[in-house]
């Protein structure tokens, strides 16, 4: 089975080959500052009401729970990139607060390499590489689907257009390292990588002669871009990530330690509304396309998430897929207007007793920002999420109401 995943998704790197990605690029290396400062403010009200949602008080008794309308806790980053070399460049990002921490801890950081001239190979090696390799490798969340470029990281929030992520939100901490090969252009390109390295036991003493280790998971992206002219261009993205060693846990879609962007809603404390869930012996796929024409951006990704799922601390075999729809509308330089439909369903292989239990959900969220000036975005969304979770009763309901979204960034 996993041979037959591999060929079909092979088959569609070569079809996506030397591509470009729609990832928003920061600053090109060219700059005579050796040390760059960045950071962020994250600020959310929420407004929501739910229905449908229950909770036990301390006597027993069940009663309909409601959530708060007030601010959430703020999220805060110290950003740094720090030229090492010509082309080599250290991206460090410390999370001073989150909405799941209130203490600083580091957040992510890598080694990107794009040019090789420390490596004294030569001028047609070194050339070579320059034009055609970038590395990176560190701590962070390894590529695989677009919804990884329109999400909130902690204070990071200038990239999506909405207040909250995906309802399987795509993002998680880890030991990665990747290899992007570039054509020409250096736009289009190819990528392959390895992600979660770590021990089976964490940081615990084992015995003598105990296997240590673990196999990584290994990331396969390719994107091709299609430019018809100077206001139209379309982006197909194809994603496939393996677990290459049986019985290791992943967390890629449930290892946000920053917390969810909404509290409280159907009794999940920090992470309120997500869907995401821990997996094993996982093959997964993911199949994305932006279309862009002049000030419009529709963007659509579909995820088939197979392998083994951790529900209500049980292992569950089966299928998990979600549905991301984007449609995206810049009215002035300053303002614009979105719209996304989110939507997860599973095929789950259940026993007897579970015979009839679904793990599905949608949400609405339409969205309007105001970029005042370069580093103040402020943003508004109608949300509209329902949720049914058969496994942890109390994770059934729906939530719906206002949130209102404060970005500083520089």
């Amino acid at each position: 089975m996993k041979k037959f995943l591999l060929s079909i998704v092979a088959s569609l790197f070569v079809m996506s080959a030397f591509a470009q990605a729609p990832v928003k690029v920061t600053e090109s290396d060219t700059t005579s500052r050796r040390v760059q400062i960045g950071g962020g403010l994250n600020l959310i009200y929420q407004g929501l009401n739910q229905t449908g949602v229950t909770a036990v008080d301390g006597e027993g008794n069940t009663y309909d729970a409601q959530v708060t309308d007030w601010f959430r806790l703020p999220a805060g980053d110290l950003d740094l990139k720090v030229r090492i070399a010509d082309g080599v460049t250290l991206h460090s990002s410390i999370w001073l607060a989150s909405h799941h921490h209130t203490d600083t801890y580091f957040g992510f950081g890598y080694l990107e390499v794009q040019k090789y001239d420390v490596l004294g190979l030569g001028g047609n090696a070194t050339d070579f590489l320059n034009n055609h390799l970038v590395i990176k490798a560190g701590i962070g969340n390894s590529m695989f689907s677009t919804n990884q470029y329109y999400r909130t990281t902690n204070a990071n929030a200038k990239n999506n257009p909405f207040i909250s992520n995906t309802l399987i939100d795509d993002f998680g901490t880890a030991l990665f390292g990747e290899a992007y090969f570039y054509a020409n252009d250096k736009e289009s390109f190819l990528m392959f990588g390895l992600h979660d390295f770590a021990s089976k036991f964490g940081n615990a003493v084992v015995p003598q002669g105990q296997d240590k280790g673990r196999l990584p998971r290994l990331s396969l992206v390719g994107n091709k871009a299609f430019n018809f002219n100077e206001d139209t261009k379309l982006a197909i993205q194809a994603g496939f990530v393996t677990s290459l060693e049986d019985g290791t846990s992943s967390q890629q879609f449930k290892n946000n330690r920053a917390g969810a962007e909404l509290a409280q809603i159907f009794n999940q404390g920090d992470f309120g509304g997500d869907m995401g869930l821990q997996q094993r012996n996982e093959n997964n796929i993911s199949v994305d396309g932006t279309f862009n024409w002049k000030n419009l951006q529709a963007r659509a990704s579909y995820q088939l998430l197979m392998g083994e799922h951790s529900i209500n601390r049980n292992w569950i075999e089966g299928d998990v897929n979600q549905v991301t729809l984007d449609l995206t509308y810049q009215i002035h330089p300053k303002v614009y207007i979105a719209g996304r439909y989110n939507a997860v369903g599973s095929n789950l292989e259940l026993s007897a007793e579970d015979a009839g239990k679904e793990y599905k959900g949608d949400k609405i969220e339409l969205g309007l920002g105001y970029e005042m000036t370069k580093g103040i975005l402020m943003k508004a969304s109608y949300f509209n999420q329902n949720m049914t979770n058969d496994f942890v009763g109390m994770e059934n309901g729906k939530a719906e109401g206002l949130l209102v979204g404060l970005n500083l960034y520089f």
